[in-house]
């Protein structure tokens, strides 16, 4: 807060251990502000697996209208994800949630993705045929890649990039050096 920021965004679901207690209290000792995410992470919870996009879709909703737990804390977006491998079918499931709570609520879309396999391509194809608003989307970890043809292609559909992984050289990926690069060619 001292340097000047005064709002983060925590991307974490309730699969992967939210807290919005704990940021809450975070939040009043600190003086920031932060925007939790509701959502679901890469291991589809098993309470999930036979249900459809729409009652998945009535919990996000829920935590984006009304709030999480109890605590009247509600979210501020929607994080899901697919990895290596692609988009699932259970993943498929959680990515036409998150795009229906989206056009209920308009609430922004945050994913986790493998561009390395390019991952982002399947989640916007879904998003695009549940109607999203690709504006309103962030293709995540895109900056796994050196692929400019594809990130390209996923701005040219109106989402947005998420450069968010540096130094980078994990799973063989690229280093921090060609992610620069990676960025300056998109500028």
């Amino acid at each position: 807060r001292e340097g000047g920021v005064q709002t983060f965004v925590d991307l974490t679901t309730f699969d992967l251990g939210r807290d919005v207690r704990m940021l809450r209290e975070l939040a009043q000792r600190t003086g920031m502000q932060i925007i939790v995410a509701t959502g679901t992470w890469l291991e589809v919870p098993r309470a999930f697996w036979q249900l459809g996009p729409d009652v998945v879709a009535k919990l996000y909703i829920r935590e984006l209208e009304e709030g999480i737990d109890g605590t009247g804390i509600k979210a501020g977006l929607i994080k899901v994800a697919n990895d290596a491998g692609g988009v699932t079918e259970r993943g498929e499931v959680v990515l036409r949630a998150a795009a229906r709570a989206h056009r209920v609520t308009g609430a922004p879309i945050f994913t986790h993705t493998w561009a390395p396999e390019r991952v982002g391509e399947q989640q916007t194809k879904v998003f695009e045929d549940e109607g999203v608003d690709l504006t309103r989307v962030c293709i995540g970890h895109s900056n796994d890649t050196t692929d400019i043809k594809y990130l390209i292609g996923i701005l040219d559909r109106g989402c947005w990039l998420g450069l968010d992984r540096y130094p980078g050289g994990a799973r063989n990926t690229p280093h921090w050096e060609e992610r620069t690069q990676v960025v300056k060619q998109l500028i």
